[in-house]
């Protein structure tokens, strides 16, 4: 004989979580689409599964797929493996730190840069390469070569030896040029900023006026003494000494302007 078709008759149905009751054929697996609210298994997730046998509270929610999340001892990592009951695994990562020019490096565990921060101090690597960043000052080709660091880069050390305009002496002070300010630190990097530098140009270096010794006579002209080359004419504070207009006596103030000396006194 022939096979028995498929049952054609319909029946109210309830759905697998219960929540829907709904005229359905015969046979047909009837889910709804409501997501199942209760908590999994691990006690930290919720189901969301659609119309789960575990939405009526009889606990048989399928067990917990989602990542694990939970902060591992190092207290900065999470756990990436499947939700589980006890206690996740040590973290395993590794953290890798350098200095600024990147040759010195240092490779440590994460659970270690937490109890020992130090170990992962960018600052505390010696690196014996020189360093490489631009000098802030006009004494990019001649300055003294410094080692590898963060932060900013130490003062010159070198003369100045700008040109003044105004007597064409060199500077003798110390290397003055402007340090850049330093950037405002960041609290999500570990390494300490670093400030953009830029070589000087001669023609933006500010000096002070000229210390340069120089010799010059005073104003009374009465004789020639090592002077500040921008110091204005000076007084040697000795006794005038010209003659006055009467001739028969001689100035007593102290050493001031004189066209010649040992002449008429032009003081009244």
């Amino acid at each position: 004989g022939q096979p028995c078709g498929e049952c054609v008759e319909s029946e109210s149905m309830k759905c697998k979580c219960g929540s829907t009751t709904k005229e359905m054929k015969c046979g047909t697996d009837f889910r709804c689409d409501r997501r199942c609210k209760n908590m999994r298994a691990c006690g930290r997730h919720r189901c969301g599964m659609r119309c789960c046998d575990g939405s009526s509270g009889n606990g048989n929610c399928p067990p917990c797929v989602k990542q694990c999340d939970r902060k591992l001892d190092c207290k900065t990592c999470v756990c990436e493996e499947v939700c589980h009951a006890g206690p996740c695994q040590p973290c395993k990562k590794k953290i890798t730190i350098s200095c600024f020019c990147g040759a010195t490096k240092r490779t440590v565990a994460c659970t270690i840069a937490t109890t020992s921060p130090h170990l992962v101090d960018p600052l505390k690597l010696n690196c014996n390469q020189l360093c490489k960043r631009p000098a802030s000052c006009h004494h990019e080709k001649d300055r003294t070569r410094h080692k590898c660091h963060y932060g900013v880069c130490p003062p010159c050390r070198e003369v100045c030896d700008v040109v003044h305009e105004d007597c064409s002496h060199a500077c003798v002070l110390p290397c003055h040029d402007p340090l850049p300010t330093p950037p405002q630190p960041s609290r999500r990097n570990r390494r300490p900023p670093v400030p953009d530098a830029t070589p000087l140009s001669l023609s933006d270096v500010q000096c002070p006026p000229c210390l340069a010794l120089v010799k010059r006579r005073c104003l009374g002209r009465h004789g020639i003494s090592d002077v500040e080359c921008s110091a204005p004419p000076h007084s040697c504070e000795l006794e005038c000494g010209n003659l006055l207009a009467c001739g028969n006596h001689s100035c007593t103030r102290r050493c001031h302007t004189v066209s010649h000396p040992r002449e008429i006194c032009e003081l009244k």
